[in-house]
């Protein structure tokens, strides 16, 4: 418990020195390359790099704590990606990392995947973790050309109106609907200070603007059928993309509105995907709840950040 957040950093099997680790921030999102995280160090006599002899594509293990539920097994491996100074102090050194599968998903790879279920494709993809996939009907054809292997599994996650997000050593690629089905995670409250999780500095989002990039009518082209069109947003300015089938064009029409952002006390139990439960007192006499703000998320972006303090910045969708 001496360290708030991560205690321990290993390189090949040699843990780093906590002592001189300065802030560290854990970037969660889903339809992203997450977990994301950076580190910011002390580096006197340039002693990570030259005694420790880290360097960048280095594969480091992070044990995180959760200091609500006592999760000390939570060991996660990074990539570090980037290692540059600190632009605010020579003195201090950053190291950015990736997690090693969300890494391996942003290179580039070359596969033709033909008549595969969603499942197996992703396996195909980021081998050797763990598949949580939705039911999806089979694919006919899917041609990963040298280009970034994430590409496809959004490319495919559009298509299907599916979410997908790395969740401690497993891929999710769900539907909103099935994760907005699983039960929430906690409670948070607004203007309770006898609340075990505490809602600070509450945002709303404008859903309107956020939701631009969906207010299309999307038009594809299939080689028998000719032109396709959605049959969703009719009214909305046409973009034409590169898809065959209606379903899947109605689907790209769907996403996540964040709709909420707000702080908290660190909590390193959340996980993106995950429901939220949220209560928002008012200090209207005749209305004690604000309902102006969703009653209930899912957790989108989520960033956890360590310093002096440990605390969090929540994106909630609907």
């Amino acid at each position: 418990m001496e360290y708030l957040f991560i205690q321990q950093i290993s390189l090949n099997g040699v843990d780093l020195e906590l002592e001189l680790l300065k802030s560290a921030t854990l970037s969660l999102s889903v339809n992203a390359l997450a977990p994301f995280l950076k580190l910011r160090f002390l580096n006197p006599h340039n002693t990570i790099l030259e005694d420790i002899g880290i360097q960048e594509k280095d594969e480091i293990k992070v044990r995180f704590m959760d200091i609500f539920s006592e999760d000390v097994g939570n060991v996660q491996d990074f990539v570090v990606c980037d290692i540059r100074p600190d632009e605010r102090n020579a003195n201090f050194i950053v190291f950015e990392c990736l997690e090693k599968h969300a890494y391996h998903l942003s290179q580039r790879d070359t596969k033709i995947f033909n008549k595969m279920s969603i499942s197996s494709i992703l396996g195909a993809l980021v081998p050797g973790l763990e598949i949580d996939c939705g039911q999806f009907p089979v694919d006919q054809y899917y041609d990963l050309a040298n280009d970034i292997r994430f590409n496809l599994v959004a490319k495919m996650a559009s298509e299907h109106g599916a979410i997908v997000f790395i969740s401690k050593r497993k891929l999710v690629f769900k539907t909103k609907e099935d994760l907005l089905k699983e039960a929430d995670i906690a409670e948070y409250e607004y203007r309770n200070k006898g609340a075990q999780y505490q809602i600070k500095r509450p945002k709303l989002l404008d859903r309107n603007f956020n939701t631009q990039e969906q207010d299309q009518h999307f038009i594809g082209w299939n080689i028998e059928k000719g032109l396709v069109q959605s049959t969703q947003n009719t009214n909305c300015p046409v973009s034409m993309v590169n898809c065959s089938e209606v379903g899947k064009l109605n689907n790209l029409s769907k996403s996540l509105v964040p709709a909420v952002r707000f702080q908290a006390l660190g909590e390193g139990k959340l996980e993106v995907g995950s429901n939220l439960k949220l209560v928002w007192n008012s200090t209207i006499s005749n209305r004690p709840i604000d309902e102006s703000y969703p009653s209930r998320i899912l957790l989108g972006d989520v960033v956890l950040h360590a310093d002096k303090n440990f605390v969090c910045t929540i994106c909630g969708y609907i």
